[in-house]
Formats: structure tokens, sequence, C-alpha cells
């Protein structure tokens, strides 16, 4: 028997946060009080149930982005605010609309908070008016994508956001400082 475990493991892990460049898809965590500032720049240590559960919701995510034709596919932009960069990828966009397709093991009604918030951070850095959120079902006989929420483009919100990620930077990068 070979024992992949820890080859699995080690692909899945967080790479610790650059000061000064931060992922979308990290913040939310550390914004709203799920994670301390130095966890946060530490990665979080994935347990394996949890690394699983994610490169599971990844193959999904391929396939559905493998049948979404008139599509741009997992786009990433840079968006520059004062001396940090902020990084977003949206799994999908056309002219006006980002879709964020949601993989979660069991199927939700409604998209949670930190999927709307991130879809209106895109919305703002690729200059798109609306965001749809989807989650794949999988039945017997078909493959559909359910619209679990709609998010509009907001620019002061997107403002008053950065505003608090700017925040963030300054206890980042005074926390780096202590360790050097």
């Amino acid at each position: 028997m070979i024992d992949l475990t820890n080859v699995f493991l080690e692909r899945q892990q967080q790479k610790p946060v650059e000061t000064g460049r931060y992922h979308i898809s990290r913040l939310w965590g550390v914004l709203n009080g799920y994670c301390t500032p130095q966890e946060f720049l530490k990665g979080e240590k994935i347990d394996f149930n949890s690394a699983l559960r994610m490169a599971m919701g990844t193959l999904k995510h391929d396939l559905i982005q493998e049948l979404l034709p008139d599509w741009k596919i997992e786009v990433k932009k840079e968006y520059r605010y004062k001396d940090w960069v902020l990084v977003g990828k949206c799994d999908a966009h056309n002219k006006d609309t980002i879709l964020e397709i949601k993989t979660s093991d069991k199927l939700i009604p409604t998209a949670k908070r930190w999927h709307i918030w991130q879809v209106k951070m895109y919305l703002s850095m690729f200059k798109k008016e609306k965001g749809i959120i989807v989650q794949p079902v999988i039945t017997p006989n078909k493959l559909l994508l359910k619209e679990i929420g709609v998010v509009e483009r907001d620019e002061k919100w997107f403002e008053k956001e950065l505003e608090k990620i700017n925040e963030l930077h300054i206890k980042l990068t005074q926390l780096k400082d202590k360790e050097i």
C-alpha cells in the first residue's frame, strides 16, 4: 500500500500571506474575526477532511468551468490601493456579469455572507454590474447550476471595504516589522 496522505496534505496547505498582497478569497476570515492577524500571516493549517473536501470542490469547479463556453474562466485581476495590492480571481465572467461557483457538500438555499462579500469585491475590481452565485446540482440524469444569490456592484461599499483592508494591512505590517 502506498500512503499519499502527507503529499496530499502538503499540497493543500495554505502558504503564508505576503504582506502587501492580499487575496480576496482569504481576507473574509481575518476581517470578520475568524482568525487573528497573526494566524492570517502564517497561513491556515488544513486538516485531512477539510483538504479532501476542498480538493473535491476543485474537481467539481473545474468540471463546471469546462462547460461554460461563453464565459472567460479563472481571470485574475490585481487592484492597487495605497501601498498594497488586492488580488482576485473570479470563476467566470462575461461582458457585464461575474459567475461565482460554490461547491459545498450540501445544497444550500442561499449564498452565505462571505460568498456575497467575495462577489461584491470582484464586481468593483472587474468593473462588472452583476454577480451571480451558483451551486452545482447533480441529479441521476442532470448537471444543473442553481442560482443561490445575485449581487450588484456598489462602489461606496467597496471603498469602505478597502479602508478596512488598509487598517488590516497596517496591523500586518507592524506585526511583520516586529518579527524582523
